[in-house]
């Protein structure tokens, strides 16, 4: 019984890991690194790729950030171009979707970084 269980584990750690592995090269940032940018840097501009629920859900936003859906951005990339000179940071609620987000915004040529763990991870440096 415990041999199936570890196995288990090997395999989602397995493909998590996997997963995960194409994303070394992506710009990405910590939340402590962003804290710190902000107080240094105002040539950022936040963009939010959750759900309109979300944005306006119990998690919040990061202030002066822009929503636009993750399933939304490809058809709406023109709006931002306006920022095409900034450093983008991508956020999504935990850090996964706003990998795809960096990644299209990279391939348009945006300065787009990923911020790791994303709202959640704010959320969690504001409110230890």
């Amino acid at each position: 019984m415990y041999l199936k269980y570890i196995l288990g584990l090997i395999i989602v750690f397995s493909l998590i890991v996997s997963c995960n592995a194409g994303d070394k090269d992506l710009p990405s940032m910590t939340v402590e690194q962003l804290q710190t940018k902000f107080q240094a840097d105002s040539n950022l501009f936040l963009l939010d790729i959750r759900t309109e629920g979300e944005y306006n859900g119990p998690q919040g936003r990061l202030d002066g950030s822009m929503l636009i859906p993750l399933n939304e951005l490809e058809s709406r990339i023109a709006e931002l171009e306006q920022y095409k000179d900034k450093e983008i940071i991508v956020y999504c609620r935990s850090g996964n979707r706003s990998i795809a987000g960096t990644r299209l915004l990279l391939e348009y040529g945006y300065n787009a970084v990923n911020l790791l763990g994303g709202i959640l991870a704010w959320n969690a440096l504001q409110n230890p």
